[in-house]
């Protein structure tokens, strides 16, 4: 129990679940702290970039490029500026889903944070052609070298981004079954302290938030990249690190 959350949410009354939560979890004995016996280990950044490549069934190409984010804890605002970031370059007018997806070079684009204690991931999936491959991985890596100019994105798509975020927050809350999860999940992994003020300090993220956050965990960073696509399309086209790696990371001394 000294490492569990009990959440009841429903057509209950807080009395009732006062007295059944003792009646039912009062002879479960406390247990020594796993965390104090066994501290979790720090992941060490990255040294150099990876390349990983796997065969699917399938005629399309799959692209995945993840970095190591910021983690609870230690960055607790970069988690807030990870989040903001991702919701401006995935709303549907901004360059970096038309140069990618309007423009019919990806099938289907994503970019997003997945907030951790221990190095949250920022990762991109990307699904394209094998005819297409290094022409979108080109043009990803081109929109990640401007992901740092203050003028990628205007005041309006970073308020917009914050209220689109406050308002998918919000709407979760309101169906209980949701909430429920919600609350485990950040209970979990960042504590309910940060689940309070995940909106405040949300509200709070600037441009040049977001250009530190780039510069610290994205643009030169080392990376994992992936492709899948079929055996024939490895064959006709073999992709390698140094033809779809970032330039600006291969281009560094």
């Amino acid at each position: 129990p000294n490492n569990s959350l009990l959440i009841v949410t429903g057509d209950v009354k807080t009395e009732d679940v006062r007295k059944l939560a003792p009646k039912y979890f009062m002879r479960w004995q406390r247990g020594p702290d796993p965390f104090a016996i066994d501290p979790p280990q720090r992941v060490p950044p990255l040294e150099h970039s990876l390349f990983v490549m796997d065969t699917v069934d399938d005629p399309r190409a799959f692209v995945k490029v993840y970095w190591h984010g910021p983690s609870i804890g230690l960055d607790d605002k970069g988690t807030y500026v990870a989040d903001v970031f991702s919701s401006i370059i995935t709303q549907p007018e901004h360059q970096f889903s038309k140069s990618l997806e309007e423009s019919g070079l990806a099938q289907s684009l994503s970019f997003w944070y997945y907030t951790q204690r221990y190095v949250g991931d920022i990762k991109t999936d990307i699904q394209t052609t094998p005819e297409h491959l290094d022409q979108t991985v080109k043009e990803f890596w081109k929109q990640v070298a401007k992901f740092d100019d203050t003028n990628y994105f205007t005041d309006e798509e970073l308020e917009t981004a914050k209220n689109v975020l406050r308002s998918q927050t919000l709407y979760r809350s309101e169906k209980l079954s949701t909430f429920t999860h919600d609350l485990a999940f950040w209970w979990a992994a960042a504590g309910l302290d940060y689940y309070e003020h995940y909106l405040d300090d949300l509200s709070k993220v600037t441009k040049q938030d977001i250009v530190n956050y780039v510069h610290r965990y994205i643009q030169t960073k080392p990376y994992v990249l992936g492709v899948a696509m079929s055996k024939g399309a490895f064959q006709a086209n073999p992709p390698t690190l140094q033809k779809l790696g970032n330039p600006l990371l291969q281009s560094r001394p």
